[in-house]
């Protein structure tokens, strides 16, 4: 099971959801008081029921600047200090799970056993020291205990106006979920800087993955990975299908059919680094997504 170590001054919250394909309070439109100076999004875990304690709020309500609806989730990286056993640099967090304060590990999230194609959300961004925020989502299977999909998005940029991610989800099986595991970060955990900033709205699934059995999703895979200037795909059985190649924003930096005579995508001109593939079918379904190294 993939887990983010957090390091998080909190007590745990304990969060319990019901439905089967939901994400709850994913505009960020319901808030409840958390502690004796703050107040945190309903269904969502924070830490501000501990650093409220010092008059600190690592995640606030943001109601003038939104994206759409009334309010949006605003998470602030702090100094939190609390004699004489505590005085560190806090990054908000905001999660659908629960902090779990003695392993400092998300746990836990929502009920869920769909399987969708990607996840988006809408965000601002004014990190300092080119400081990284972050967004992860883990689709769990409880019963196995192990992830099943993955999808994750960074940077360090400074991004003024509400601007649109989109996720793709990693599937390692063809097992439905049974939770998921939301989290959002507004700094690097292992070097937080004081007032980065992020904002939050309008969590939404997109699409959903067609239903492939693990051997036949195995045989489909992109090489050589880490690729230079040009990536191929081995489709399986499959004939023709549809290829996207998206920067860690969710961006398209290249797309094209793709066929077992032809497989090859061309990247030249792109910068080193991580990017994510994904495979449709003439329908536009998904079939597979994937992780590519460029170390051109």
């Amino acid at each position: 099971m993939i887990k983010r170590l957090l390091p998080i001054l909190a007590t745990a919250l304990l969060l319990s959801a019901t439905g089967n394909a939901q994400i709850l309070n994913s505009g960020f439109e319901d808030w409840s008081q958390d502690g004796p100076n703050c107040f945190s999004p309903d269904s969502w875990g924070t830490i501000n029921s501990s650093t409220g304690l010092v008059g600190v709020c690592t995640v606030e309500q943001e109601t003038s600047d939104v994206h759409s609806g009334s309010s949006a989730l605003k998470l602030l990286t702090d100094q939190v200090v609390i004699p004489p056993f505590v005085d560190e640099i806090a990054p908000g967090i905001c999660t659908n799970g629960t902090v779990n304060t003695q392993t400092e590990a998300v746990e836990g999230g929502d009920a869920f056993t769909a399987q969708p194609a990607a996840i988006s959300f809408w965000y601002k961004a004014t990190p300092v020291n080119q400081d990284e925020y972050s967004f992860e989502a883990l689709l769990i299977d409880e019963v196995s205990g192990d992830t099943v999909g993955y999808a994750e998005a960074s940077d360090t940029v400074i991004v003024s106006n509400y601007t649109e991610v989109v996720a793709d989800i990693s599937y390692f099986s063809s097992t439905p979920p049974t939770i998921i595991q939301i989290t959002f970060l507004p700094s690097s955990p292992g070097n937080p800087q004081i007032g980065s900033t992020l904002w939050v709205d309008d969590i939404t699934t997109v699409g959903d993955v067609a239903g492939l059995t693990e051997a036949e999703l195995a045989n489909i895979y992109a090489y050589p990975n880490p690729a230079t200037d040009r990536v191929f795909f081995n489709l399986g059985n499959m004939k023709t299908r549809f290829v996207s190649v998206y920067n860690l924003l969710g961006l398209t930096v290249a797309e094209q059919s793709v066929s077992d005579m032809n497989n090859g995508v061309e990247l030249s001109g792109l910068s080193k680094g991580a990017y994510t593939w994904q495979l449709v079918d003439q329908k536009g379904d998904l079939i597979k997504t994937g992780k590519l190294l460029l170390a051109n």
